[in-house]
């Protein structure tokens, strides 16, 4: 679900589905039920991504159930009819038998074209991180929830939030990278307290367990810093720890996670000129718990929403194979779609915070 060179070829869909009668109303709300706990479910009245499909569109089909269904063939991916959990409604289908290909109304191979060889105009639109694309299948998600679910405060917990006498956490496992955010930490840690857990530190927290809960009770901060700056890059774990917990999380490039996470519910690293005033900066939240509870005053009227790929129910409705149907951008050339969406390695490390080549050397090797 997450390939970001998974791709698809799509022919019209158009016959056997009727948008005449649904008008782009800004009053539209849609009820989310997550699988299994109704009882959570919440209505919306937008999503936050890149692509301007009203939202009516995105989450709504009027399918003709007795019609045929469409044919998505997938080979080689491990995706079947459980991907489109989150719109059976929709009247469609997912195939792995190659030799049905002249069936397919939507195809889904991996690697069955030399990736360096890609005709330019073959792909209409990619099944990854990118929100630029009908196929989106992002970590996560942001929603702008309609009248009737949007919360009252309080909207965080009090006695976690005042309990709390630790600087920052940072899961992480792969420990040389091309944003060079270990190095970033690096020198923060001069000036802040930056605790490291997993393979590049020496604090240990494994997945799922019950330690993660420091989260909440002892830091005020969570480093999701992406190990690639790319467009539209976030990493999982920006939607699992900085949103599902009491935190605040610190993120490498504001105009990445911008458009996708709730307004004023992040830091960013490239705002500041210098580290030094980053850490400043997060020193003073700590002792301004006023100052600091602001930064969660977004949960009133948002709600961010985490997808692992297993699970496929109507959270993924807006994403993924179940917006195959709609196709609003085509990718003429794929190559320079993907090659041109990456900074090179280091550029950020180097021009705000003014970490070189030497100083990479200097961190891994301990010298030159």
């Amino acid at each position: 679900m997450k390939d970001p060179l998974l791709t698809s070829t799509i022919n019209p869909l158009e016959p056997d589905y009727d948008f005449e009668d649904q008008s782009d109303d800004d009053k539209f709300y849609f009820k989310m039920g997550p699988k299994g706990k109704e009882n959570e479910s919440f209505y919306i009245e937008d999503v936050l991504t890149i692509m301007k499909i009203p939202l009516k569109r995105r989450l709504t089909c009027k399918a003709k159930q007795h019609a045929k269904p469409k044919i998505i063939l997938s080979w080689n991916t491990g995706h079947g009819i459980k991907n489109l959990g989150g719109c059976k409604d929709w009247n469609c289908l997912v195939i792995n038998d190659k030799s049905r290909l002249n069936e397919a109304d939507a195809e889904s191979p991996k690697n069955s074209l030399p990736y360096r060889t890609i005709i330019l105009d073959y792909f209409n639109f990619s099944l990854g991180y990118r929100h630029d694309t009908i196929g989106a299948s992002p970590y996560g998600y942001t929603v702008k929830l309609a009248p009737q679910s949007r919360r009252k405060p309080p909207l965080y917990d009090a006695n976690l939030i005042g309990g709390k006498t630790k600087g920052a956490a940072w899961f992480v496992s792969q420990c040389r990278t091309s944003s060079r955010r270990e190095n970033i930490i690096k020198k923060l840690q001069k000036y802040f307290l930056v605790d490291v857990y997993g393979n590049c530190g020496k604090l240990k927290c494994p997945r799922n367990s019950p330690c993660e809960k420091m989260l909440d009770t002892d830091y005020h901060f969570y480093m999701a810093f992406e190990n690639s700056i790319c467009n539209d890059y976030i990493t999982e774990k920006l939607w699992n720890f900085g949103y599902k917990r009491e935190i605040i999380p610190i993120v490498l490039k504001r105009s990445i996670v911008k458009p996708y996470v709730p307004p004023n519910s992040f830091i960013a690293a490239d705002d500041f000129r210098s580290i030094t005033d980053l850490a400043h900066y997060l020193n003073y939240l700590i002792k301004n718990k006023t100052a600091y509870t602001e930064y969660f005053n977004w949960r009133s009227d948002y709600k961010v929403v985490s997808l692992d790929g297993k699970i496929h129910d109507a959270l993924e409705r807006p994403w993924g194979f179940c917006q195959v149907r709609n196709r609003e951008l085509c990718l003429y050339n794929f190559n320079k779609w993907i090659d041109e969406s990456c900074e090179n390695d280091g550029d950020l490390a180097e021009r705000i915070f003014n970490i070189t080549l030497y100083d990479v050397i200097n961190d891994r090797f301990g010298g030159v």
